[in-house]
Formats: structure tokens, sequence, C-alpha cells
């Protein structure tokens, strides 16, 4: 029969598919380990494994009941994990498709752009009033920006600024920049599950965290607390940024599309201090 038939020239014979086979569900579980931990996905996958323990003990003691119950639950155990796990699976399947070999080219944003978001992004700080900037790469916001208001103009440090000001009725949400335009204002973007994102940010910057887990958009954050200027990529936080260490930041992610805005100048200064980016759970300081 075919599922006799050596495969890979006698391979299987050999063991080696076998160790094949091995090396690659554990290299799975491995890397499913590392992206659970930390979400919420984590404990509902232990409760979830201890099911499965508790269905194998219920064979094995003869516990009819209990084995029934748990046999039609896992029976349906793939429906289970699409409801439950649906968020993370998405943000999976999203890393994956970001993979090389599958990610677009990523959407290029000009320097001019890009000048504007860092000096709205300073004028912003220096009034501690609270902005939320999306500007999105490979994976698309247009799901985002349904609900919010369209605006689809050209990047501008005064529009930016004016939709932020405490008057506007747009200020509490965010903007979206593709492909080089303001897409939208006002966007309500998804807060993260992360239970050990310090506990001292705000609505503002768990949004941007949350959005940054879901997609590949660098998300700038200005504190309305203390006027910190905040960037948030992959869950990542990056604070305490300057106007030109944010747009030195920005350029090195999106560069500029040739002939469309004038050269790079060379005297851009670094920051006084260099930009690490830490993980969430372990950012150190408090806002004031």
């Amino acid at each position: 029969m075919w599922g006799d038939e050596p495969i890979f020239g006698g391979m299987q014979s050999s063991g080696l598919v076998v160790i094949l086979d091995v090396l690659l569900v554990a290299l799975l579980v491995y890397r499913v380990l590392l992206f659970v931990r930390g979400t919420r996905a984590a404990p509902m996958l232990a409760g979830f494994t201890f099911l499965l323990i508790l269905y194998w003990f219920s064979a094995k003691l003869s516990l009819v009941t209990l084995h029934w119950i748990l046999a039609n639950f896992l029976s349906s155990v793939i429906l289970v994990i699409v409801v439950l796990f649906q968020d993370d699976l998405r943000r999976g399947l999203v890393k994956v498709g970001l993979l090389p070999g599958f990610a677009r080219d990523t959407n290029q944003v000009r320097e001019d752009s890009l000048r504007a978001v860092a000096k709205a992004v300073s004028e912003l700080s220096n009034r501690k009033v609270g902005a939320l900037i999306a500007l999105e790469r490979n994976v698309g916001l247009q799901e985002y920006s349904e609900q919010a208001v369209t605006v689809d103009g050209r990047v501008s440090h005064q529009v930016l600024t004016s939709i932020f000001q405490t008057s506007s009725p747009l200020h509490d949400g965010a903007v979206i920049i593709s492909k080089d335009r303001l897409l939208s204002a006002g966007v309500v973007l998804p807060l993260t599950f992360n239970t050990k994102v310090s506990k001292s940010f705000g609505t503002r910057h768990r949004a941007a965290i949350g959005l940054s887990e879901r997609t590949d958009a660098l998300v700038v954050v200005v504190s309305e607390e203390s006027g910190i200027i905040s960037l948030v990529e992959e869950g990542k936080v990056t604070r305490d940024l300057t106007e030109k260490s944010l747009l030195n930041v920005l350029m090195r992610r999106f560069g500029s599309k040739p002939g469309e805005s004038a050269k790079k100048p060379s005297n851009i200064s670094q920051p006084s201090a260099p930009v690490v980016d830490e993980p969430t759970a372990n950012i150190r300081g408090e806002l004031n």
C-alpha cells in the first residue's frame, strides 16, 4: 500500500524521518509556549492541559460519568480552541505571514511625513497633551478605521496637533497613517490583555501595546500626565524619546521613497542616552 512505501529514499527505515518528525514537533511546541507566555492564553492552555490529564485518568480508573463528559467536551476540541484562542491564533497567523518570503514590502512613509509626526509629537509633549499615532506597515489597519472619522489627507504637524487638542472631539482616539496619508482620526484601538504590563500605563499606552501585539504597526504615544514620548513595537515600549531620536527610529523602520523627499541630513544628532527596547513586563520607572 502507499502508506507502506518508504519515503525519501528509505529514510523512514533508517529512522531519520522519525527524528526529523520529533524535532519539528518539539520546535512547534516550544514556539507555541513562547508565543503564549505572558498572555491570557497561558492560563487557558494550562487549564486545557489539566483536562487532558484528567481525561486520561478517568479512562484508566473507569470513571464512566467523568470520562463521558470529558470525551464529549474534547470531541469538539478544535471548535473550543478557535473560540478560546481566536485573538491569539489571529496574532500567531499574522506573525507567520510576516516571515521572510511571505510578507510584502513595508509601506513606505516619506521623510517629510515622518518629520511632521516627530515635530507634532514634540509640540504635544511640551504642552503635555496626550496623543496616539499608529503608522501602518505590512499589516493593514483599515478594519480599525471603519468606525472612525475618515481624513485621507496629507500628513502635517499642524493637522496632527489640532486633532489632539483637548477641545477637539477626536483627541481621545488614535490617528492612523497609511501609505504616506493621514487615513483616519478618532480611532478606537484594542487594549492589550497582557497582565504584566506596568500598572502605571494608562489607556493610551495599553491601546498602543494592544495594536502592536496584533499587527506590525509602529505606535507613537505621548503621555498626557508626564509628556513622555514612547514608541511601541511588537508589544515592546521604548520610552523617553526626543523629537530627533524618534525621527531616527522612524527613518530606520521606514526610510524614504526615492525621488519623493529630500536627501536625509547627515547632521541628525543621536539621543543623549541610548534608546533601549524593553519588554512591557520589565519597563522601569513610573509615570509622573
